[in-house]
C-alpha cells in the first residue's frame, strides 16, 4: 500500500534576515492509500498540478515542491 507525499519548500527569513529555504513533508490529510505504486503515482502527477496551479492561482511564493510516492508501512 502506497500513500502520496509532498515536500513543499518556502524562502524564509531567520533573526538574522537571511534567507533560506524551509522544507516540510505532508502527506493527504483523508489518509487514502493506493493498492499499486502506479496509481499511487498518478495521484502523485494530479496533485502536484493541482498544488502548483493553486499556489499561483493564489499568489502564494514559494521555492520548491516535490511530489511522490511512499510505502505507508514507513511512514
Amino acid at each position: 500500500m502506497y500513500k502520496v507525499f509532498a515536500i513543499i519548500c518556502i524562502l524564509v527569513q531567520d533573526p538574522l534576515g537571511i534567507e533560506r529555504q524551509d522544507c516540510n513533508v505532508f502527506y493527504e490529510t483523508n489518509n487514502t492509500v493506493y493498492a499499486t505504486e502506479t496509481e499511487c503515482l498518478a495521484k502523485a502527477e494530479d496533485k502536484a498540478y493541482e498544488m502548483v496551479n493553486g499556489f499561483t492561482t493564489l499568489n502564494l511564493p514559494f521555492e520548491a515542491m516535490q511530489f511522490g510516492c511512499t510505502d505507508k508501512e514507513i511512514i
